[in-house]
């Protein structure tokens, strides 16, 4: 391969959700979004998955400008929601704060 065009077509080509996806009945899924979330990270963990409580976190500052940050999930409870961390000295640590809703 050779050059941004062959680049393109090899992206291009890559299977996206290769395989069969997991069905997902709303009818049965737990009262709360908390037990439905530890169900699935539970799952994730199990199976292995690196890093499953990574989460992506895009926010916009007072002009509407987006930036979008990667923090690691370090608690999540019924009381006080979820707990994601950066460092207090990053970027993302000293931009605006972020509502998150459970």
């Amino acid at each position: 391969m050779t050059g941004a065009a062959d680049l393109r077509q090899t992206l291009r080509d890559i299977e996206v959700f290769a395989g069969e996806l997991p069905g997902f009945d709303p009818s049965t899924a737990p009262d709360t979004p908390f037990e439905l979330f530890t169900e699935w990270l539970l799952k994730a963990l199990s199976a292995g998955v690196q890093e499953p409580h990574a989460m992506t976190l895009a926010t916009a500052d007072a002009k509407g400008d987006p930036t979008a940050r990667v923090l690691i999930l370090k608690d999540v409870s019924l009381r006080a929601g979820n707990s994601p961390r950066t460092r207090a000295a990053s970027r993302a640590g000293t931009s605006p704060p972020a509502l998150m809703r459970r």
